[in-house]
């Protein structure tokens, strides 16, 4: 298991699956030519949660893409069927002791595991956990009909569970600072920890993270490229 000990806390990473995209795929203005694609490798992508145990929460980053999802016969997301939930118990995780919940934001790969389908509907799977996402990212998800199923399946039964709150970037939800990246989407969270010492950075998306030292290099799901570039010079320099 990949872990990292900061401070008084730990930070592991829990698998859901791995994907393959070609770099082109994800970068088209750096990969522009289709033969490029027959000597460049595909670029390996993990989809997974970040669990980060400190004394007093247990915390959960993202919650992958979920397991029995309708998601339009996209063969990366419609009905999965992934060893997630046994990865985190393997863990030493139990869903009912997890305190918070962050989503960095709501796509589809993200939010997934918000839920599980018990008793022929779905139910929160972290029970007694608040989940935080941005305000802006709800409401952009909310009215979206190409985000309806997620909608339905991933954050209203944790919305009527009372489960859901929202905030705004510059708050400090759970001792935590949390930034705006701008792009992948444009209310995507960064979260820097209080009780990390040194300060330490999580970002939802390592495509993005590539663009970091690469301030100018949009990746295709990428928005507002115009805000992105001074957002990824801020995070590269520690600001």
């Amino acid at each position: 298991m990949q872990t990292y000990q900061t401070g008084d806390s730990l930070i592991f990473k829990v698998p859901e699956r791995e994907i393959s995209l070609q770099p082109a795929a994800l970068y088209p203005e750096a990969f522009p030519v289709a033969e490029a694609e027959a000597v460049i490798q595909p670029i390996a992508l993990s989809i997974h949660s970040w669990v980060v145990q400190t004394p007093y929460d247990l915390i959960v980053i993202d919650t992958a893409t979920g397991n029995g999802r309708e998601r339009g016969g996209n063969p990366l997301y419609h009905q999965l069927n992934t060893p997630y939930l046994e990865n985190l118990r393997a863990a030493g995780v139990n869903p009912e002791d997890v305190t918070l919940v962050l989503l960095t934001h709501l796509h589809t790969d993200h939010v997934g595991w918000n839920t599980v389908w018990q008793d022929d509907r779905w139910v929160p799977l972290f029970p007694n956990a608040r989940y935080l996402c941005s305000a802006k990212e709800l409401s952009r998800v909310k009215n979206s009909e190409r985000y309806r199923a997620l909608w339905l399946d991933s954050l209203l039964p944790v919305i009527e569970a009372g489960q859901l709150e929202t905030v705004d970037v510059a708050t400090r939800p759970a001792g935590r600072r949390t930034d705006r990246l701008y792009s992948h989407p444009p209310a995507t969270v960064r979260t820097m920890p209080r009780w990390s010492s040194p300060p330490e950075m999580i970002t939802p998306v390592s495509p993005a993270i590539f663009c970091i030292p690469r301030s100018s290099l949009p990746i295709r799901s990428g928005i507002q490229r115009s805000a992105a570039i001074p957002g990824r010079r801020k995070s590269r320099d520690g600001r």
